[in-house]
């Protein structure tokens, strides 16, 4: 509402009220709601960043490189047109000087063009502490026309401060805002170096609950996570530091909603998946081998309860091979067409690493990596109780290819070329291929 059709109404009350019953009460808060709507709507304009003139601001800035950068001549509304600049605000010379004459009150620079490039370049900044303390000056003499000048007002000492970014992501809980909201109640833009900052401080301050047992604020992080301006190395030591968390081992729903997380997220993935590999570069190793062995522990259960027949596994190879899977690189199940079609809804459904196998001759087959001693071994172990094959990794790439191809002859993982060793699954072959296991440098955990 303008201010005019406010007074217009203020001035009709009089009437107003000698038409009414003298038992009416009126309310002063009521009747000048209006004024008052109107009157807050104007101190917010006139703290508004609207910029003067640039060509005036252009003609300023040629006179004081003019005066070999000495604000002795200019006026001082001629130095709060200045202050308009951002590059003159980030001139070490004009900030000196205009931070002396706020302090002697001789200037009263727009607060909220100076807070906009101290955000920008926050944590850069050449002598911060002289912009910060002209920032705070500010923000103590200006009346807080409106509710962010109300709170740099009062917050002076921590939003003007080289632990901003602890501030505002604790504001984030104070508030009970998103870290968008928050940043946009602080007047901090998304793309500033600052929120950036409050982002890792927020990021790292979860983490830490989490840490001490306080778990339910993960969706919460996961989703701030998920946030453009997150930068790589924030989200990569995120995601490392919640894989490797006690919780994840001991909480299955914990486990599951990182799992989810890193597979479904473009700046991670499956890391088995050639693509996917380089994009774990930064990560911590032992939340990648960590993560690996949940996937390979997913793949193998599967195998050996849903694509064995009636998922008997009489011959205890799922157990046998769970002592070793936090050892296995890579890990494929390989289906053939039969079991392609009868288990297409639970593989989506457990998101299981697989692959086809051409001919349906009834037998799927689960390939593992491992690396040995000298050199790395591909294990084969098929959904019949026939042989198990050892292969050389080398002699298998060689042969037969990448072991994430997207589909195998049954033959070729039948083959006996490059083969290191294969075995029936006997009496007492779980003794004989742990030693076979042991000399070639793969042991259990």
């Amino acid at each position: 509402m303008r201010l005019l059709e406010a007074l217009q109404g203020l001035a009709a009350l009089p009437r107003d009220i000698s038409l009414t019953s003298l038992s009416k009460n009126c309310d002063p808060v009521f009747e000048l709601r209006p004024l008052d709507a109107a009157v807050t709507k104007m101190k917010a304009q006139a703290a508004s960043t609207r910029p003067p003139d640039p060509a005036r601001i252009e003609k300023l800035i040629a006179r004081f490189h003019a005066e070999k950068q000495n604000l002795d001549r200019f006026e001082p509304r001629e130095i709060r047109l200045l202050a308009w600049n951002n590059q003159m605000l980030l001139n070490a010379r004009f900030r000196s000087q205009l931070a002396e004459r706020v302090r002697s009150r001789a200037v009263k620079p727009n607060l909220l063009i100076l807070s906009q490039v101290y955000f920008g370049s926050w944590g850069t900044h050449a002598e911060h502490e002289l912009f910060e303390q002209m920032l705070r000056i500010l923000a103590d003499q200006q009346a807080g026309f409106t509710p962010l000048l109300q709170r740099y007002k009062e917050k002076a000492t921590s939003i003007f401060s080289a632990s901003a970014d602890v501030f505002l992501s604790r504001q984030i809980s104070v508030e009970q805002a998103s870290l968008t909201e928050t940043l946009a109640l602080w007047g901090v833009p998304t793309t500033t170096p600052l929120a950036s900052a409050v982002l890792t401080a927020y990021v790292n301050h979860i983490l830490t609950e989490i840490s001490s047992g306080r778990v339910g604020q993960l969706d919460d992080l996961l989703a701030t996570l998920q946030l453009p301006l997150v930068q790589m190395s924030t989200f990569q030591a995120g995601a490392g530091t919640l894989i490797l968390s006690p919780h994840a081992d001991k909480n299955d729903s914990f486990r599951k909603r990182i799992e989810a997380f890193v597979l479904d997220s473009p700046r991670l993935g499956d890391p088995r998946l050639p693509h996917n590999l380089p994009k774990w570069n930064g990560v911590d190793a032992a939340a990648l081998r960590k993560f690996r062995t949940w996937r390979a522990t997913k793949d193998l259960v599967f195998f050996f309860r849903s694509v064995l027949p009636e998922g008997r596994d009489p011959h205890g190879r799922k157990d046998f091979w769970l002592r070793y899977v936090d050892q296995v690189v890579d890990s494929v199940v390989a289906l053939c067409p039969t079991d392609l079609q009868r288990l297409h809804t639970s593989l989506s459904l457990e998101r299981v690493h697989h692959c086809r196998i051409q001919e349906n001759q009834s037998i799927s087959c689960f390939l593992m990596r491992f690396k040995g001693a000298n050199e790395d071994f591909i294990v084969a172990e098929f959904s019949n109780v026939g042989k198990a094959r050892i292969f050389y990794y080398g002699r298998f790439l060689e042969r037969i290819g990448d072991i994430n191809r997207s589909e195998f002859r049954l033959r070729e993982l039948k083959s006996e070329e490059g083969l290191a060793i294969s075995f029936s699954h006997m009496n007492n072959w779980q003794s004989k291929v742990r030693s076979t296991l042991a000399q070639i440098g793969i042991r259990a955990s």
